[in-house]
């Protein structure tokens, strides 16, 4: 139970009172418990159609990455890296709700849902500092590296270089 249980009597009735304890969520034991609440849950439901949009926007992006940025190659790796992230999480969320829905012994335990929120988080803060911090310089360095390859002579491609004549000519 989620705190002790006392009975508080009133002038006609007597009800129960139930203390709830905050720091119940930090027990392991609450952790690798079985959830109680049903799957029907309005929170559940809402959680599984928002994995299925991301499922299907990571898909789609992880498909049309190629042809969006055909030109820009450093974007189409970045939207491919990110896509497959984001498919990933939303698969492994709805399985998640898929083992909590089918009362799965060791995998439908409360444990595997708050690891899956932990890596998510983290995963969404490091994405906001790479965009931020890390990938204009990145993107900075490509061009410029790009932008020298452009300009750079190709070996072989001489006009006026004489043709070099086989061995087997000579």
């Amino acid at each position: 139970m989620p705190g002790e249980r006392g009975i508080v009597g009133g002038l006609s009735t007597d009800y129960h009172v139930i203390t709830v304890n905050p720091f119940d969520r930090l027990s392991p034991s609450h952790w690798w418990a079985d959830p109680t609440e049903p799957l029907d849950n309005p929170i559940y439901i809402a959680l599984a159609v928002v994995l299925v949009l991301a499922l299907i926007a990571g898909a789609f992006a992880w498909i049309a990455a190629p042809r969006m940025f055909a030109t820009h190659r450093f974007r189409q790796r970045l939207v491919t890296r990110l896509a497959i992230t984001l498919f990933t999480f939303a698969a492994v969320g709805l399985l998640l709700l898929l083992f909590r829905w089918q009362a799965v012994p060791f995998l439908g335990k409360r444990i595997w849902v708050y690891l899956w929120w932990f890596a998510a988080i983290g995963t969404a803060i490091y994405v906001a500092y790479y965009l931020r911090k890390v990938y204009p310089g990145r993107l900075a360095a490509w061009e410029d590296a790009e932008r020298r390859r452009r300009y750079m002579p190709k070996p072989g491609s001489g006009q006026n270089r004489p043709r070099r004549r086989s061995r087997r000519n000579r």
